[in-house]
């Protein structure tokens, strides 16, 4: 994509997950979530942790940002949300801050909340 200058009005965007903890969670059996679901001992994902490739649309190549700890479960460095991720997303695709959309009894919705991850940009 590079070579053909198809970079320069294209987003590439590819996340994933840390996968499952490594050691089995030590939480009693029918113990709760912070929502209050049965949340019982196992192997459960980690959420802290999305790793993102980013290309093209004015991100800036070659940029590694953030840190994890040692088993790659929680941030060690700034750590950024999956809004802040949207609004990096709609920041190159030219969509501002202040973009809205209507439900179906119109009232308004912003497009994004978080902000732009600006070491990318």
């Amino acid at each position: 994509m590079s070579d053909r200058g198809l970079l320069d009005e294209t987003l590439v965007v590819m996340c994933g997950e840390m996968g499952r903890t490594p050691k089995i969670s030590p939480i009693a059996e029918g113990g709760t979530n912070a929502s209050g679901e049965i949340f019982t001992p196992g192997r459960h994902h980690w959420g802290d942790v999305f790793p993102c490739f980013f290309a093209g649309a004015g991100i800036q190549p070659g940029r590694i940002i953030g840190r994890t700890d040692a088993d790659g479960g929680l941030p060690e460095s700034e750590a950024y949300t999956r809004e802040d991720l949207a609004a990096t997303i709609f920041h190159c695709l030219g969509i501002g801050p202040d973009r809205e959309f209507q439900d179906s009894t119109g009232r308004p919705y912003r497009v994004y909340r978080g902000q732009p991850i600006q070491p990318l940009l």
